[in-house]
């Protein structure tokens, strides 16, 4: 099989009549090897252009709404002298966060989960007894995540209720 011919020009000397350095970049030879490139670099540039579009347009639309609830505590009030108050929480946070996830299969990797969806339940801070729960809820319109995650809101609130 025959080698490709490369074709090697001789550097011409600089003005002053030094020889230019073979480590050195000539910004002219770079230029025109751009140049002589031109049409495999925008057909490139072109079909990235082309590839990125049809993806966006083949993508379907989602939509996230997203809901912060904080985990109370119930106080019990000791009465009589050196009477004190005692603060029990409703649910553990973590505890929450694990039946939340396991209601809505939220880790599940078996199959793909049709929308509306929970995406994420996670505990913003788990040392506190009054902690905060943020949950992610993904839709194929803002109205129908956003009515999804107030029937999660709620069924959490009447959970919580009933303890």
């Amino acid at each position: 099989m025959a080698e490709p011919m490369i074709e090697h020009r001789p550097r011409q000397p600089d003005v002053a009549g030094r020889r230019p350095d073979p480590d050195e970049v000539d910004l002219r030879e770079l230029w025109e090897a751009v140049r002589r490139r031109r049409l495999v670099i925008l057909a490139t540039a072109l079909g990235s252009a082309i590839v990125a579009a049809v993806v966006v347009l083949l993508m379907p639309d989602t939509f996230e709404s997203r809901v912060v609830i904080q985990v109370g505590q119930v106080a019990q009030v000791a009465q009589g002298p050196g009477a004190s108050v005692d603060f029990t929480p409703l649910e553990r946070p973590r505890d929450l966060v694990d039946r939340l996830r396991e209601q809505y299969r939220v880790d599940a990797d078996d199959a793909p989960r049709p929308y509306p969806r929970v995406e994420t339940v996670a505990a913003v801070d788990d040392r506190n007894p009054s902690s905060i729960i943020e949950i992610t809820a993904h839709g194929r319109s803002a109205e129908e995540s956003q009515a999804f995650l107030r029937g999660v809101t709620d069924g959490v609130l009447e959970h919580l209720r009933g303890l």
